[in-house]
């Protein structure tokens, strides 16, 4: 249930009234009596998609992020060929570039707010990318203001929508508000069935099920050349190739408690076990490259101990291209992953996954497939006898499970394809 709000939470909502909402207001009220012109002139806008990005400050900080974009791209190019770009609103333009995404820098301000609702009048279709930010996680103020761009877009009836996201159990009040005050006209999107009830809990109105974004983008053909070295060298091996990622937000209470030599000592007892058992080879595989991700520096620590403590090959991946990352993941085994989309990668080309849950997020995506909860752990669960009695049957059964998720996959494309808005809308008013 929705606790009582703080004194944050309300001195949020005000902000919100004051930078967001009314600014907005006196946008559409004055402009449509003829008496603001648009303050700015954007053409690659006409007949695209604007995205209000799910993390403004770093847009592409994750290959999580990357592959949502590329993925939404992919949907729009699937629904017109024509369609060759997308266009991400933020507050700060990435370090790097990607094809197809044209970057909109905005200021967090009433000026930035009245730039996003002129952005808003001349494009063919807005979006929030929800992911996991929407019950206010990773930041409530961005996401409150996304939600008044929401309204404001149904308003002028420029279709909009929040696509594919996660809800947890404990949203912020502010948001909870601000969700109940989208018009129906805003599609919501949930991509598991565990968010769509949590969801329901809070408010009272239809969502869609659908699946993550992610799941629309195409596998590269290409590796780099160490890469397809040691896996070519690893399949003459005739053992097993395991996908495995490890982060500190999924284990940030054992790290917490155990310090992060203890814990890597302890992973490492755990797969050398598993090494003795079955002839594993491990890519180890970084799916984040923000400094307090710790992809990167637990990976590659736990590299070189196993690399010391086993003779089993090991290979350390960190490529930040979701496309090269799911035609990397194809040639594996199985996965075991701590990282939303690098699960999302590995299922959407049918090789089998095991995941550590943080944030309530995996469940749901497990359903999509009917996979048992058995492939589910929960953080301290690694570090246990189960851990490795559930990774060894996955040893046995991996090519069962892979047929499993042939047969599952095409209804789970079909869904990824819902978290489009329809355009069918005359004009903008």
């Amino acid at each position: 249930m929705l606790t009582t709000p703080s004194i944050k939470d309300r001195v949020i909502w005000l902000h919100f009234c004051v930078t967001v909402k009314l600014p907005l207001w006196l946008f559409r009220k004055l402009h449509l009596f003829g008496l603001l012109p648009l303050p700015c002139s954007v053409p690659m806008l006409k007949h695209k998609a604007l995205v209000f990005a799910a993390d403004p400050q770093n847009p592409l900080g994750s290959v999580g992020d990357q592959a949502l974009y590329k993925g939404l791209l992919q949907l729009q190019k699937d629904a017109d060929p024509t369609c060759q770009s997308i266009n991400i609103l933020c507050y700060r333009q990435p370090k790097h570039t990607m094809a197809g995404l044209n970057f909109i820098t905005v200021t967090d301000s009433w000026l930035g707010t009245v730039i996003i609702a002129a952005c808003i009048k001349q494009c063919g279709s807005f979006y929030l990318l929800g992911a996991d930010v929407v019950d206010g996680k990773y930041g409530t103020k961005f996401v409150c203001k996304a939600m008044g761009l929401l309204n404001f877009s149904a308003a002028i009836k420029c279709p909009a929508g929040i696509t594919g996201f996660s809800f947890n159990s404990q949203p912020r009040w502010p948001i909870v508000k601000a969700l109940k005050r989208l018009p129906a006209e805003v599609k919501l999107c949930v991509r598991d069935a565990a968010s769509q009830q949590r969801l329901a809990t809070f408010i009272k109105r239809p969502s869609t099920l659908v699946a993550d974004l992610a799941f629309s983008i195409q596998p590269s053909q290409d590796l780099s050349a160490e890469a397809e070295h040691w896996l070519q060298q690893c399949k003459k091996e005739e053992g097993l190739i395991v996908g495995l990622n490890i982060n500190k937000h999924a284990f940030y209470k054992q790290l917490a408690s155990l310090g992060e030599e203890g814990f890597l000592k302890q992973i490492c007892q755990q797969l050398s076990q598993l090494a003795k058992q079955y002839p594993v080879s491990f890519a180890l595989i970084a799916h984040d490259f923000k400094t307090d991700a710790g992809d990167t520096a637990l990976l590659t620590q736990l590299q070189t101990q196993l690399e010391h403590d086993t003779d089993r090959p090991c290979i350390f991946f960190a490529e930040p291209d979701p496309c090269q990352v799911k035609h990397l993941v194809a040639k594996l085994d199985f996965v075991i992953s701590a990282r939303m989309h690098l699960a999302i990668a590995s299922l959407g080309v049918t090789t089998p996954v095991q995941v550590i849950n943080y944030q309530d997020k995996f469940a749901g995506l497990l359903q999509h497939f009917n996979l048992p909860s058995s492939d589910l752990f929960e953080p301290e669960q690694v570090l246990s006898p189960h851990f490795l009695e559930q990774v060894g049957l996955m040893c046995q059964q991996h090519q069962a499970v892979r047929t499993h998720l042939q047969q599952a996959l095409p209804k789970v494309k079909r869904m990824c394809r819902d978290n489009l808005v329809t355009t069918a809308v005359a004009s903008h008013s």
